[in-house]
């Protein structure tokens, strides 16, 4: 197991990303990060319902939605499949998830975010997102992986968009990236 697997590994909190993780680093085998088409739904299966994944265009850098597990797709509360992320969330929300996707599928890197990670009316929703990249090629990113453990109040489902709160960067080729602190261009957009 290489340092930045069990780096990321040993900060999950929930069993339900850690299998995740899990399935994404057994799925890259040799390859810099898997495929789309390397992932296992049956691996994943007890995971699935909190699992979503979107599409990215490097030529553009716009991201569409791919999948959308059951209890995400009940928090989005409209079709995901082939919407563009900017028309799936508030201009806010838009604003602070944007750099941290961005990122992932840029650097690459692994996020792991944790605290509050939902925002609704004027309240939060606790838990931890895991942000993977995937390429088809396995070298160039188009794509990624995420999966969201959320503390359950299923009746929350009017108005809820993502948030950021504490976040945690891993380098493919290495381990943590500069401990828990958000990089310098994502402080402005936290919140």
């Amino acid at each position: 197991m290489m340092f930045m697997e069990r780096e990321l590994l040993k900060s999950i909190a929930s069993p339900a990303l850690q299998a995740v993780a899990e399935h994404w680093f057994s799925a890259r085998g040799e390859k810099r990060m898997p495929s789309w088409s390397d992932l296992s739904p049956k691996a994943m299966a007890p995971q699935l319902p909190l699992v979503w994944s979107l599409k990215y265009d490097p030529a553009t850098g716009e991201f569409t939605g791919r999948l959308a597990g059951d209890r995400i797709a009940r928090l989005i509360g409209q079709g995901f499949r082939g919407l563009p992320l900017a028309q799936a969330q508030t201009p806010s929300a838009f604003g602070a998830m944007q750099p941290i996707l961005s990122l992932v599928v840029t650097e690459p890197a692994l996020y792991l975010g944790g605290g509050n990670i939902f925002r609704y009316e004027n309240a939060f929703l606790g838990g931890e997102r895991l942000l993977l990249p995937l390429a088809a090629d396995g070298i160039h990113p188009d794509g990624l992986l995420g999966a969201t453990d959320y503390q359950r109040k299923e009746s929350v489902t009017k108005g809820i968009q993502p948030a950021v709160d504490a976040s945690f960067w891993f380098d493919l080729d290495g381990g943590a990236k500069a401990g828990a602190s958000r990089p310098k261009k994502l402080a402005a957009n936290a919140h």
